[in-house]
């Protein structure tokens, strides 16, 4: 997903303000609902086919995906889902650069 899909919400704040109190907390907590309202919209978008992600990726892969009973998931499972997938991918990533950055000459 890229930043022109729509307002691209900082996942930053998700990991740095997990274990946080006080501001840090709902500025963390503000920055995951607005990231699970804008997926919401996505998977809205998916399943109205105005957007068409690829097979196989997390946003197409949970916007068709059927319970049990053969209901497709609600929107908002279907984005918690999505961000599921997406937080740890952003955690590592912040470790990953300050390695390459390390070992770097």
């Amino acid at each position: 997903m890229s930043q022109s899909s729509g307002s691209w919400p900082g996942f930053g704040c998700h990991y740095e303000s997990a274990a946080a109190a006080g501001p840090a907390h709902w500025k963390g907590r503000h920055s995951r609902n607005h990231a699970e309202k804008w997926i919401g919209e996505l998977v809205e978008m998916v399943r109205e086919r105005k957007v068409n992600p690829p097979e196989g990726t997390a946003l197409h892969t949970f916007s068709w995906h059927k319970e049990l009973e053969g209901n497709l998931l609600d929107t908002e499972t279907a984005a918690e889902e999505v961000l599921n997938n997406l937080r740890p991918i952003v955690a590592i990533s912040v470790f990953i650069n300050f390695l390459v950055l390390e070992v770097h000459p």
